[in-house]
């Protein structure tokens, strides 16, 4: 029997930005359990995938301002 489970993360586990370090620990925390899950389950043929999809524009992050938004972009290197 094969079972799959997929996970969705955000890139606060690979990109910091200003003000934000409780979350960027949060999900880097996520990340290593899904790393090690994968490792323990494949024996068990489970494969655990997890799916960063990077960051999207939407009202709660415009709500920020443009200031934040500028240092955001300039963290991921979109300055």
């Amino acid at each position: 029997m094969r079972t799959d489970a997929i996970t969705s993360q955000t890139t606060g586990s690979i990109i910091g930005f200003p003000g934000w370090a409780h979350y960027g620990a949060s999900n880097t925390g996520q990340q290593g359990c899904m790393s090690s899950a994968a490792l323990e389950c494949e024996r068990d043929g489970v494969t655990i995938n997890a799916v960063v999809p990077g960051n999207l524009l939407a009202d709660g992050l415009r709500a920020q301002g443009e200031d934040y938004l500028r240092t955001m972009a300039a963290s991921n290197g979109n300055d």
